[in-house]
């Protein structure tokens, strides 16, 4: 574990440093620098054998690469995202090595991410430990295609956050599909924002509850349908979604599942006072607007599927948007409050990370790189 302890020390060390320097905006640039690389570094040149699903990620992009044609690799991939065939047959090109994939999805999921970060953040450098006391950057050394997709998937919702026909948010939205399909829950995101709802009109906050339940339900038991149907015809793919596929969403029988969504809800409860305290528009406060409903279905999603991995596992598309939720709420808010909130949120989060990584839950303990 001590390449993480040193890498996520250098990053919170480095976001103090630069948040109160003097030369804010490139102070901003430095921690953003950094930090990319401290996490790249750890995601990248990590050991093929690290993360549960790996070998099997590792198996497959060679079986891409080693195929005479484009058609040939779809065929022999044995997955359903061609644009993860694509990726893979491009990787492979470049460096014919099962590394060359690892760094490559790094790459994709920490560029996804922290562009999403600079478009939607009102603090990135809360953003950026959020990312990874929130266990999300972990989480990404395991199920690493779906995580492609959600570093996609986010910037769709980024684009559709101030404007809902983007034809580049529709674009990542579908281009998230080929690397997952289960990316496709997404789409719920769609039909929660761009409402402009008032929250101190308690009619329009019950039909925004409503409407998020019913979406929550639905996509609950598509995805469960879904998935049951697809294990049915391919029983190849249940180590996808068997004990130790889903072994970092499980809370094994200790609450800390239900304990981290009932700790997003205080959040939103805060977020929700602060609106309907605060009515004048500005651009911190119309953001925040637009991802609270987001962030509602995920709630949601989270009590009712609360026993289930596969559920917790899904609704990772729409919790990951709490590393921008909780800042820009803190933001809207005076500036004591902000700093008081910062740190205990910190602090509650960096333990619940400790005891996450003990645990091992994403099979990346012990750590090693690639060389040793």
């Amino acid at each position: 574990m001590t390449p993480f302890i040193i890498g996520f020390s250098i990053i919170a060390l480095t976001a103090f440093g630069c948040r109160y320097g003097k030369r804010k905006e490139r102070n901003t640039k430095i921690f953003i620098v950094v930090s990319f690389l401290v996490l790249f570094v750890l995601m990248g040149f990590k050991a093929p054998h690290l993360g549960t699903d790996s070998n099997s990620y590792n198996i497959i992009f060679m079986r891409i690469g080693q195929q005479s044609s484009l058609g040939n690799a779809f065929a022999a991939s044995g997955i359903s995202a061609p644009g993860y065939v694509v990726f893979c047959r491009i990787i492979y090109r470049i460096f014919p090595f099962s590394q060359a994939r690892i760094i490559g999805t790094a790459l994709v999921i920490l560029i996804g991410v922290y562009r999403y970060i600079r478009k939607t953040s009102n603090d990135i450098y809360l953003s950026v430990l959020l990312f990874i006391s929130l266990t999300f950057y972990v989480q990404g050394f395991n199920i690493s295609r779906q995580y492609m997709a959600m570093a996609i998937l986010l910037n769709a919702f980024a684009e559709w956050y101030s404007n809902k026909k983007s034809i580049l948010g529709w674009g990542l939205f579908v281009l998230a599909m080929t690397f997952h399909i289960t990316a496709i829950v997404g789409l719920a995101v769609w039909f929660m924002i761009g409402n402009r709802i008032d929250y101190s009109n308690n009619k329009q906050l019950r039909r925004l509850i409503a409407k998020a339940m019913l979406l929550g339900i639905a996509a609950i038991l598509t995805q469960t349908r879904l998935i049951d149907t697809f294990l049915r015809l391919f029983p190849i793919y249940r180590n996808y979604f068997g004990n130790r596929a889903l072994n970092q969403f499980s809370d094994q029988g200790q609450g800390r599942a239900i304990v981290i969504v009932f700790g997003y809800l205080a959040v939103l409860l805060y977020c929700l006072l602060i609106l309907r305290r605060n009515r004048k528009d500005n651009e911190e406060r119309l953001l925040v607007a637009e991802q609270l409903p987001v962030m509602l279905f995920s709630i949601i999603i989270g009590i009712v599927g609360a026993t289930s991995p596969v559920i917790i596992r899904m609704n990772s598309f729409f919790t990951i948007t709490a590393i921008t939720f909780i800042p820009n709420t803190f933001s809207i808010d005076k500036p004591s409050n902000r700093r008081i909130l910062t740190g205990i949120t910190l602090l509650l989060t960096f333990a619940f990370l400790m005891i996450y990584m003990i645990e091992d839950k994403s099979d990346v303990i012990p750590y090693t790189f690639f060389w040793n």
